[in-house]
């Protein structure tokens, strides 16, 4: 398979997806603090919400996690979120 990406000069399709996922996050978090989707990105983040039984419901919230544990980012709350939003205030 790496071969195959090697010759057509190409990526997988899942790397590609998880680097737009990752910039719709930046550009969330470049935002100001006080609109809507940062104020729900804050309240998700950062609640305690106790677990439901059974599995787990895919969301974007949890896949933007799997993805930021992968490239070594922590979205346990938003005080992991601070570098990455000054990051991306500085983008804009």
């Amino acid at each position: 398979m790496r071969r195959m990406y090697r010759l057509t000069k190409s990526r997988p399709l899942s790397i590609g997806i998880q680097q737009f996922r990752l910039c719709l996050l930046g550009h969330c978090l470049g935002m100001p603090t006080d609109i809507p989707a940062q104020l729900a990105l804050s309240a998700t983040v950062n609640a305690n919400l106790k677990g439901r039984r059974g599995r787990p419901p895919k969301c974007l919230l949890s896949t933007l996690k799997t993805d930021m544990d992968k490239v070594g980012l922590n979205m346990r709350n938003m005080k992991g979120l601070e570098g990455p939003h000054k990051h991306a205030a500085d983008k804009h």
